[in-house]
């Protein structure tokens, strides 16, 4: 195989890694944040939620929490493996 074809590969597997993190940033933070915005929103407003927030709602905030920054975590790993592999690249 030839180092124009290797660093293609490399190409598309730092293309794929890329992707999979915005996938992450999307469905694992932005839409949890979203829905949780959403349902505090409809039922009262965040500022009076806040003051108000019982134990449940305080839960329900902490996990959104965990998964928001998993998420963004685990994108930025993916997205540190995608450069490292484009650093492969030869000229």
């Amino acid at each position: 195989m030839g180092k124009a074809a290797r660093n293609e590969q490399i190409k598309l597997r730092a293309t794929l890694l890329n992707n999979i993190a915005v996938g992450l940033v999307i469905a694992g933070g932005l839409v949890p944040y979203l829905s949780f915005i959403s349902a505090t929103a409809a039922s009262k407003p965040l500022s009076f939620w806040m003051s108000t927030a019982t134990g449940e709602d305080t839960k329900k905030f902490l996990a959104v929490f965990v998964v928001v920054i998993a998420a963004f975590v685990g994108a930025v790993v993916l997205h540190g493996m995608a450069t490292k592999l484009l650093s492969k690249i030869e000229d």
